[in-house]
């Protein structure tokens, strides 16, 4: 399964071995470590994912410029 981030990034979760766990993955960059292991079933895996996004975007709505300060001559 993909879940479409901004800029064109990908979150997968893919089934990565015959035991059925599941990983995390980034098209482009790497995941914090808190989201770096395996889940036994996909109902951990999404509720990983879904939790990924919306930290991501909480994070992307905090972010704010400062206006640069004017040098006194």
């Amino acid at each position: 399964r993909t879940v479409e981030l901004e800029k064109g990034n990908k979150l997968n979760l893919t089934r990565t071995d015959p035991y059925g766990a599941i990983v995390l993955s980034l098209e482009r960059g790497q995941l914090p470590e808190s989201y770096r292991g395996s889940y036994t079933d996909w109902y951990q895996a999404e509720n990983a994912a879904k939790k990924y996004v919306l930290e991501r975007q909480s994070v992307i709505a905090e972010i704010k410029e400062k206006e640069p300060k004017l040098k006194r001559a």
